[in-house]
């Protein structure tokens, strides 16, 4: 999702604190992690909207890669796009309409998608064999790639219908990566030297007339880079060489200067920006001199931070890249979960306000007694424990709105708050708990109301 209104909403992930020339997002601190792919693996998600529809690429059958979506109502599904070699969901928009590429017959040879409720529309090229959607608009315009009849890779817009090349010199090629609502598009162009050698590609932007513009990059020179996403405040994302020529980082575009959001960690390393929302909260991957990829968030206040940090305690998952994020927070990408790698996971953000005590006294074979404050009075309070931190639906509830920070919770009693709006549940700890960490949450479910996340060591 790359594209929906500015709003500044005290309640939500973020809060806004605006002054008179910009903006500043604080990242909301407590998130649950969802496996939206279960059962079907290895899998990647690849987009997120603003109604939490998700989309990527999954395993269904014997396709190694099939075009899928989730929702909460309807869990993952594979898209009907006829009989295909293969195929991925690169976008989704806030009106629900899906772009990507599927191979129709010779694997590798992909073809342009569009998808809503009318069914699979297949977008054409520009006089080629192939091409690709990788974005969309709120108001349904499209943006790729496609070759042309000189076998030339162009960027282009879908827009009414018709597919049409945006502006390129006769030799150059590029991509188009992203779209705003503003009809901004971002991509890269192949750049060339004053002596008419290839560079490589450099980021660019068109603007809505279609006339194309360079963006600065990090060395001033003609780099490598490209830009990736934009949002409807023209804010751009995306990565250019660093001076030393040997690595890329991840950048922002604003006012016309570039600015160098990478984090330096323990080695050299590179990054990329891949997705902003309207907070101006920027998504992305970086690995350090050994290659080992990790997700980052960026925020003007907290600088890069490692996803992996924002993941409940005792949690199996280790983030390896993030694709998108919406105007909620809610982060989707891969990484692995234990054992398994190539998991589609979504970071989605939790509002706890329930004040949940630990077990009194935390000692195995005792009876003991752990109490939910701040509950309204007359609310019936579930009160959840597991042994892993992660993420659970609230069947009730909307995932926008709440879900719990436990994998695979086991309810362990109910009670009814009194008129001071406390409940209390008690019983005999286990002796197997001895030594243990065990997490435990209360929630509830007419209200999608929940508690803080309790990690309690027992005796």
């Amino acid at each position: 999702m790359r594209t929906s209104n500015l709003h500044c909403h005290l309640g939500m992930t973020v809060v806004v604190l605006c002054c008179a020339s910009h903006c500043i997002a604080s990242l909301h601190e407590q998130y649950a992690i969802l496996d939206i792919a279960s059962g079907h693996e290895p899998a990647a998600g690849m987009c997120v909207n603003n109604s939490a529809v998700c989309g990527g690429w999954f395993v269904f059958g014997p396709l190694f890669d099939e075009a899928g979506v989730w929702t909460q109502q309807q869990g993952l599904f594979p898209l009907d796009l006829g009989e295909v070699q293969g195929s991925i969901v690169l976008d989704i928009s806030n009106s629900n309409q899906a772009v990507g590429y599927y191979w129709p017959e010779i694997a590798w040879q992909s073809r342009a998608f569009l998808y809503d409720t009318s069914g699979m529309v297949d977008l054409g090229t520009l006089g080629g064999e192939e091409a690709e959607a990788n974005a969309i608009s709120d108001s349904g315009v499209v943006v790729g790639w496609s070759y042309g009849p000189g076998g030339k890779r162009r960027p282009f817009v879908y827009r009414d219908g018709v597919m049409r090349r945006l502006k390129t010199t006769e030799n150059e090629e590029g991509q188009a990566l992203g779209i705003n609502n503003n009809d901004v598009v971002v991509g890269y162009k192949y750049r060339w030297s004053d002596s008419g050698q290839l560079i490589g590609n450099a980021p660019c932007y068109w603007t809505p007339d279609g006339r194309p513009h360079w963006l600065a990059t990090l060395d001033k020179t003609p780099s490598q880079g490209g830009a990736t996403a934009v949002n409807d405040a023209n804010v751009i994302v995306g990565a250019t060489s660093f001076p030393n020529g040997a690595n890329m980082h991840a950048v922002i575009w604003e006012g016309g200067r570039v600015h160098d959001i990478h984090a330096w960690g323990s080695g050299l390393g590179s990054s990329s920006a891949v997705s902003i929302n309207h907070h101006n909260v920027v998504v992305g991957h970086k690995s350090n001199d050994k290659f080992k990829s990790a997700a980052f968030v960026w925020t003007q206040e907290t600088g890069m931070i490692l996803a992996n940090l924002l993941l409940p305690p005792r949690s199996h998952w280790d983030l390896q890249s993030a694709v998108d994020i919406n105007d909620l927070n809610m982060i989707i990408g891969r990484g692995s979960r234990g054992d398994v790698i190539y998991r589609p996971f979504l970071l989605t953000p939790v509002y706890p306000s329930i004040d949940l005590t630990e077990f009194s006294p935390g000692v195995s074979g005792q009876m003991s007694t752990i109490e939910a404050q701040n509950v309204p009075p007359g609310a019936t309070v579930h009160f959840l424990g597991a042994r892993w931190g992660g993420g659970a639906l609230i069947t009730t509830c909307d995932v926008t709105k709440n879900a719990l920070q436990l994998e695979d919770p086991r309810q362990l009693g109910t009670a009814v708050a009194d008129e001071n709006g406390v409940a209390t549940i008690q019983g005999v700890i286990p002796e197997k708990w001895a030594g243990r960490e065990i997490l435990f949450q209360a929630f509830v479910r007419e209200t999608c109301e929940i508690s803080n996340l309790v990690v309690q060591t027992f005796e």
